[in-house]
């Protein structure tokens, strides 16, 4: 089987998810938009909700992929190296189709926007890079946008296609302590510890470390794409390795 086979084999069940997707972001904004135009709120906050909603499918269908297409192909003889190149393949696509995705549904938003004072929220691009916002044009906003959310989906999608991968190798204890361990290390232990041990020290490391993701203080996206494709890179790499190692589970 070539590649093309592959990968036409890995893409084919994220047509339906794409729609799907894209047709659950749509009704989310017409609603919020109606809500905003019934209630006459105003909503000038951070406009992020469709990005973190696009980030988050990247990371589940990440971790979903793994298992079912290894093994399908696997059994169908198809070598590991192609279907890892397939997989990488995929990866990048569907960042750049997840990324499209959501600037269609936020251009929604904004073509209702118009003309209307209630509804000013800024989006996240445009608050980490002001001076890039103020100073582009139209078609160079859209780009690096697109650039800018297609690397972070491509990132947290190979994030999530290595823990699948390492979750297929764990037993049932292993898979137990990690699907508990990390939430709980993340999300109690170490707030608590950087509160009452390290004095704020942790937090403002991990926000350091966003802060050099991102660009920077000068606040480069180009700075942020490449970043974010060297980290999709490291764990995609890993999860490579794991899968040339991993054996074929009923």
């Amino acid at each position: 089987m070539r590649i093309k086979s592959v990968f036409k084999y890995q893409f084919r069940d994220y047509k339906i998810s794409y729609l799907m997707f894209f047709g659950i972001l749509l009704f989310l904004e017409a609603a919020n938009l109606v809500g905003i135009k019934l209630s006459g709120v105003e909503d000038k906050g951070i406009y992020f909700r469709n990005e973190s909603m696009v980030v988050l499918a990247g990371f589940i269908m990440g971790a979903n992929a793994f298992r079912e297409n290894f093994q399908m192909l696997m059994q169908n003889n198809v070598s590991r190296k192609l279907i890892e190149a397939g997989r990488i393949l995929n990866t990048l696509l569907s960042g750049i189709i997840l990324a499209v995705l959501c600037r269609l549904v936020s251009l929604v938003y904004e073509l209702a926007a118009l003309g209307d004072s209630r509804m000013q929220a800024r989006s996240v691009f445009g608050i980490l890079y002001p001076s890039f916002w103020e100073q582009a044009n139209g078609l160079e906003k859209l780009g690096v946008e697109l650039l800018f959310w297609a690397g972070f989906v491509i990132l947290f999608t190979m994030l999530g296609y290595f823990f699948g991968a390492l979750y297929y190798n764990l037993g049932k204890v292993q898979k137990t302590l990690l699907s508990i361990g990390i939430p709980v290390f993340l999300l109690l232990v170490l707030p608590i510890l950087d509160v009452y041990a390290a004095g704020g020290r942790i937090a403002k490391f991990f926000l350091g470390m966003l802060t050099l993701l991102l660009g920077g203080t000068a606040g480069n996206p180009a700075w942020s794409f490449f970043s974010t494709l060297i980290g999709a890179a490291i764990f995609g790499g890993i999860a490579v390795l794991i899968a040339l190692r991993s054996p074929v589970q009923n």
